[in-house]
């Protein structure tokens, strides 16, 4: 039987990869919060929110469906919370 430790460094590991997928996602986020600047497009879009969450369902097993959901849903709002920071130092 595996012990409380083996587990824990699994997690660990995994949540490294997590860490930096996020990182590389602000990275792309900077991007979008740029063109949408020079656009004059608003930060928040319901629709496109909407479509990834979506995704994520299909994506996920029904058991996990709601709580990966929920995860997603916590991303989004600080994404658009990324987007409005990103904003506010262009305009300084």
């Amino acid at each position: 039987m595996r012990d409380l430790v083996f587990f824990r460094k699994k997690i660990d590991k995994i949540d490294k990869k997590i860490i930096k997928n996020l990182q590389k996602r602000n990275e792309v986020l900077s991007g979008v919060a740029e063109y949408k600047l020079a656009n004059n497009i608003e930060i928040e879009n319901t629709s496109r929110e909407e479509e990834i969450l979506s995704k994520v369902r299909e994506l996920v097993c029904e058991e996990e469906s709601e709580y990966i959901v929920e995860i997603y849903k916590t991303i989004l709002t600080e994404s658009k919370k990324y987007q409005k920071k990103l904003n506010e130092e262009v305009n300084r």
